[in-house]
């Protein structure tokens, strides 16, 4: 049920007690309890946080830094540990998200220089027969072998072009070697303005291995598919033609690698096009019959096809792909799938309009060894569409490092750092940390003490225009994307410049300083001390920021200063950790751990906080805007909110603020206020519409701080946002009808319907709470439309369906039936009959199984704001089972997932019957996730947030409570004894503050404010004598009344601490026997009985205000009644069944009447206030 007003106690009473039967049930799963090694009562530190497993997250951020430590690239791909500890970077400008792939990586050397000049055009060979890059020194080794012209070295490249009246040229370079050891020549040709062959001569004859051709690109060719073998010395013969220029950029003798493609028409065969993010992409054979091309047309802006491979990682780690002859506009990517092409699990290639041969250690990058079944899968991206690209080889090999992987490492994600470990077997060992310096520097700390020799050894990539300061050792870099990044190197580090990682980890063609075609650096750091690699980030490309990014980098060499830091944020996160609601009891008690346990539960809570506030984006200015933003993920994806909120959902994002209100107050105000600043003027939020949890928002912070300034700030941007949804109730993208013709205007979804009904009733809290009487009554009438449309749309032929269109009234049940657990969400709506109750549970039923994982509701997928309403809604209508089985599966799946996603699914069964674990699905990390698991948690123990005013609610089996939690500024917490929840903390300070509820089971409790404490001098006195009555809680400065039974015998002034005393007489006449003393100041009352022992001969025994107790006490609600001693102060508190000497009775309605009666000698007629009970 709906928690209940003060002001409607009848009618909610009647409702508790019609709850009451209903609450009670038999669960169908047995729990089983896990074996927790550590106590989860104990305070938490930061060390019980920090995580190892494969499975920890690998993002951290600062809520003031626009800077997010290894996002996520795509809602597939959340980054893992990875050997080489390898750091992505994503930074906020203008609303937009910008990516730096492969910052900083670890490896380690054990010489000073490589031992190999192989690049990565030789396909991994160490020793090739050749590798020709057409440098200074080769330019003796190329003689003029057919026809006049000439060949001319410029910066690494070979340029032939006929002359004299000739057509074509030919030049050739004699090599010995054996062609069946080293069957591969593989050559690039950058540029040609005629055409371009290749001819190898074994000292008889010519072979052509390419005709004239005017195409472009890296291409290989196998000499035994031309018959030739044998080990002797041959002439390679490269000729330009047809009057043109050709340009030659490598040309490589070498070993056959493991795998290869060279996209031939038999080949290309082989590439899957019904794969994840096809969206019509296609693949075919080049125009020029050399490779094929990879074409999009989508509206999506990329589409991709893919290939399935069998590869050993261990041996043959690196991918090399050859890419050229991209569209204007076009840009083109790598990633890694399952088998199938689904199931993106790896990001090895971001959009890039770059043309060339790229090699990428897929070892190191996805953390996997061994023999893999996986499929590359190549993405045509970007517009003007339609896109396209050429790839005309792609291969598998190993390859002779210089720089080494660790033979085993540890990763270890913290709130305040992200920390690694590699070994290097009998060289030891060394360490690295990431950490924020400031919030526009970032650092890696590393610390080589557990190394006997060879010296750790830093990698990274860029692209863009960079500029190299050998003084300061800073290399600063400019995508053209809005800001500058800069990495800077201490004076003890040896630096270098590579073309790509491969060439880098070969140490091939390095450089002391960075060349046009460089895109990798390398350090090689000291062994004898720590030293550390700073990153230096900048709004804008002007030279100031190229200033600023630029000195932030080198700030970040500075170890003392790194040092500092670490020990600033350490501090910063552990009193953090201090300000978490801590929550009592992480046990299940329903329901089977499945693999997790207690201390999971609590990691994946605190956890959920630590994310919440590194979520936290700060102002960007250069936007228009100067607030703060909880970002539906801020290492996540997502970027489709309004126009000044861009990486905040107006759902997910509000979620995330409801919480983060207790623990960060003033970021989540602001966040707020910023988004609601981009209400439009007709109330529309531009950007995705979701459904409404805007006002509740409001509430929750307003409840949480007491802020009123900030709630009537907002309020006008809230009511149009009201209006606007009111006419708006489905997703604005497009319509769930299945077929076409329907626009998303015409449907109306359940789920935003009953989002925006919840909604309402918050906006008329608002504006009760505001004085805006009018608005209270508009929000009042719009709900009651609406729920009246509510039962005209979703109930077909009295099923509870989804969806309803406008145009489709003809629609039939099975095009509108939509998710069981979206329909179920309607369970909170409010005024609903017993029919659609009905047709709900119906729905719900359908797939509730607390047999499966998530109860059997995720066989598609779920969401935290969706089980939130399904768990109110089942509390509401009594279904107290259900509620807690939903509550407790669904945790308890989310935390073995380990991840905070947008939604959740139940993992496949197999033929066996054997269940998969489950599976986060969409964007990742997100609010939503962490919500959730903050949000059952504190149900579980008692608290229910989602009404703002503090409601409390006991389940059957669960116990603990929560403490840490706010209202109106005020602390408070609740502890929950299993049988009934008591309130305590600054809260209680309150005038009236009701401290125990919760006795019927499933009840909801919202906290009330008319207890008072009582206390009597003795348990008995004789008529005529005096007692004194002292209490407490009570309004200040007013005037308290002390009634025996209904007659006033009494009054006095509460001081300035909420305390009263009265010196009572009782009157002479008074009977003897059981009699009620009660304290009324306003609604506050307390009551207490006791004895009169003697009375005036006459006036016979009796009772003054009923009841059997022994000096208990109820307040006027019928609340739970403690058994203080004589004297001792009591306490009245809110509740549903009352106890009286020690016995329990039915829960009591109590009302308030006024009677006449005739007191006293002489017919002084006085007004008695009385009480009745209804048993």
């Amino acid at each position: 049920m709906r928690s209940i007003s003060s002001t409607t106690i009848i009618s909610a009473c009647i409702a508790t007690a019609t709850l009451l039967s209903a609450s009670v049930g038999t669960l169908a799963i047995s729990a089983t309890a896990s074996a927790e090694s550590t106590s989860t009562n104990t305070a938490i530190t930061l060390n019980d946080l920090a995580d190892s497993s494969s499975a920890q997250q690998r993002w951290i951020s600062e809520p003031t830094s626009r800077i997010a430590l290894n996002p996520s690239h795509s809602q597939t791909d959340d980054a893992k540990p990875t050997s080489d500890d390898s750091l992505d970077t994503v930074f906020y400008t203008n609303q937009d998200k910008k990516t730096a792939d492969n910052v900083v990586r670890n490896s380690f050397t054990d010489t000073a220089q490589a031992s190999t000049t192989a690049t990565a055009y030789d396909e991994g060979d160490a020793t090739p027969a050749l590798s020709d890059d057409f440098g200074p020194s080769d330019e003796g080794s190329w003689t003029a072998t057919n026809g006049k012209g000439s060949i001319s070295f410029v910066d690494n490249a070979g340029i032939v072009a006929p002359s004299g009246g000739d057509t074509w040229v030919g030049f050739g370079r004699s090599v010995t070697f054996d062609a069946a050891a080293k069957p591969i020549i593989m050559v690039t040709v950058a540029s040609t303005t005629g055409k371009w062959a290749l001819k190898i001569n074994d000292g008889s004859s010519d072979t052509n291995l390419q005709n004239d051709t005017d195409a472009t690109g890296t291409f290989a060719y196998d000499l035994s598919d031309f018959g030739i073998s044998g080990s002797k010395a041959y002439t390679i013969k490269i000729f330009s033609s047809n009057s043109g220029t050709t340009t030659f950029k490598s040309l490589s003798i070498h070993a056959r690698p493991a795998q290869s493609d060279d996209f031939t028409q038999t080949s290309i065969k082989d590439w899957m096009t019904n794969v994840q993010s096809n969206n019509g992409a296609t693949i075919s054979q080049a125009d020029s019959g050399l490779g094929a091309t990879i074409r999009s047309t989508s509206s999506s802006n990329f589409g991709a096809v893919a290939k399935a491979f069998t590869v050993d990682l261990s041996k043959t780690p690196i991918l090399t792909v050859a890419v050229n002859s991209l569209s204007a506009g076009s840009k083109w990517a790598l990633k890694l799938s399952g088998a199938n092409g689904s199931g993106d699990f790896a990001i090895i290639q971001n959009d890039t309009d770059r043309s060339g041969v790229f090699s990428y250690d897929l070892q190191s990058m996805t953390g996997k060894t061994g023999e893999q079944t996986f499929s590359v899968k190549l993405f045509s991206t970007q517009s003007a569409l339609p896109t396209s690209f050429n790839v005309t080889r792609l291969s598998f090999h190993s390859i002779d490092y210089w720089t080494q992987n660790p033979t085993d490492y540890v990763n270890t994600w913290n709130p305040q750092s992200l920390d690694w470990k590699g070994s290097y077997g009998d060289s030891g060992s060394y360490s690295t940390q990431d950490l924020f310096v400031d919030d526009a520097t970032v650092s890696r700390l590393i610390d080589p003490t557990s190394l006997s020799d060879g010296n750790p050894t830093l990698t990274g990539n860029f692209t863009g225009t960079v500029s190299w300061n050998p003084t300061d050792r800073v290399l600063t870099i400019n995508n053209g994307d809005a800001y500058t990044r800069a990495v800077a190197f201490p004076a003890s580090a040896t630096v270098s410049f590579y073309d790509s990682q491969a060439d880098a980890s070969m140490g091939a063609d390095g450089s002391s300083t960075p060349t046009a075609t460089s895109q990798t650096w390398l350090a090689i750091m000291p062994n004898d001390q720590k030293s550390a690699i700073g990153l230096g980030y900048a709004y804008d490309t002007t030279a100031q920021a190229r200033t600023d990014a630029a000195k932030s980098a080198v700030g970040g060499t500075k170890v003392d200063t790194v040092v500092a830091a670490l020990a600033s944020r350490v501090k910063e996160w552990s009193e953090f950790l201090n300000k978490v609601p801590a929550v009592g009891d992480y046990s299940l008690h329903v329901t089977d751990y499945q693999g997790t346990s207690q201390s999971e539960i609590r990691a994946m809570y605190y956890r959920a906080f630590v994310d919440l506030r590194q979520t936290v984006v700060p102002p960007q200015p250069e936007s228009g805007i100067s607030h703060y933003q909880v970002a539906t993920g801020k290492a996540a994806t997502y970027n489709g909110g309004s126009s000044r909120n861009k990486a905040s959902a107006s759902w997910d994002s509000l979620l995330g603020i409801d919480y983060l209100a207790y623990t960060d107050p003033e970021y989540a105000w602001d966040s707020f206020i910023g988004m609601m600043a981009d209400v439009q003027s007709d109330g529309n939020l531009n950007g995705e519409s979701l459904p409404s949890r805007k006002a509740q928002t409001a509430w929750m912070l307003y409840s949480v701080t007491g802020d009123k300034d900030k709630l009537r700030q907002v309020y006008s941007a809230v009511k149009a946002h009201m209006t606007w949804s009111s006419k708006n109730l489905a997703w604005n993208i497009a319509s769930h009808y299945p077929g076409s013709g329907v626009p998303a205007s015409d449907e109306r979804d359940l789920e935003f319907v009953a989002s925006l009904a919840v909604d309402l009733g918050y906006a008329s809290k608002i504006a009760a709470t505001l004085g805006e009487t009018e608005d209270v009554s508009y929000f009042t009438d719009v709900q009651k439309n609406l729920s009246s449309e509510f039962s005209q749309w979703f109930f077909k032929d009295g099923k509870a369906v989804q969806y309803y269109w406008t145009s489709k009234a003809d629609a039939t049940y099975d095009q509108r039936k939509g998710s069981a657990q979206y329909v179920a969400t309607g369970l909170h709506m409010p005024n609903l009959s017993s029919g659609e109750v009905a047709a709900l549970m119906t729905r719900f039923d359908e797939e509730y199984d607390p047999s499966q994982q998530f109860a059997g509701l995720a066989s598609d997928a779920v969401k935290a704001p969706d089980i939130q309403f399904v768990a109110y809604g089942l509390l509401e209508q009594g279904k107290a089972t259900e509620a807690e089985t939903v509550l407790e599966e669904v945790l308890r799946d989310v935390v073995r997932t380990h991840e905070f996603s947008e939604v959740y699914q139940a993992g496949a069964t197999d033929s066996s019957g054997k269940q998969a674990e489950p599976i986060s699905r969409g964007e990742s990390p997100t609010t939503f996730g962490m919500a959730q698991v903050i949000d059952n948690l504190w149900i579980l123990n008692g608290y229910r947030s989602d009404e703002g005013t503090p409601t409390f609610v006991r389940l059957r089996e669960a116990q603990g409570g929560v403490s840490g939690l706010t209202y109106m500024g005020k602390t408070f917490s609740i502890s929950n004894s299993g049988s009934e929840i008591t309130l305590s903390g600054d809260v209680t300070s309150i005038p009236g503050t009701c401290t125990q509820y919760g006795q019927t089971v499933a009840v909801s409790y919202p906290i009330s404010f008319t207890c008072g404490t009582i206390a009597l001098s003795g348990t008995s006195v004789e008529a005529g004598k005096s007692l004194v009555v002292t209490g407490a809680r009570y309004t200040p400065s007013t005037v308290a009344d002390l009634y025996l039974g209904d007659l006033r015998i009494a009054s006095a002034t509460v001081d300035k601490n909420g305390a009263v005393r009265f010196n009572a007489v009782i009157p002479s006449d008074t009977a003897t026997g059981r009699h009620t003393l009660r304290i009324q100041n306003g609604d506050i009352t307390a009551q207490a009985q006791f004895d009169v022992t003697a009375s005036r001969p006459g006036s016979g025994g009796g009772n003054s205000g009923g009841g059997t107790s022994n000096g208990g006490k109820t307040n006027a609600a019928g609340g739970k009644v403690s058994e203080p001693k004589a004297g001792q102060a009591t306490d009245a508190s809110a509740g549903a069944s009352v106890h009286t000497g020690g016995s329990a009775v039915s829960p009591m309605l109590w009302m308030l009447g006024i009677a006449l009666s005739i007191i006293g000698a002489g017919g002084t007629i006085a007004m008695r206030q009385y009480r009745m009970a209804i048993k």
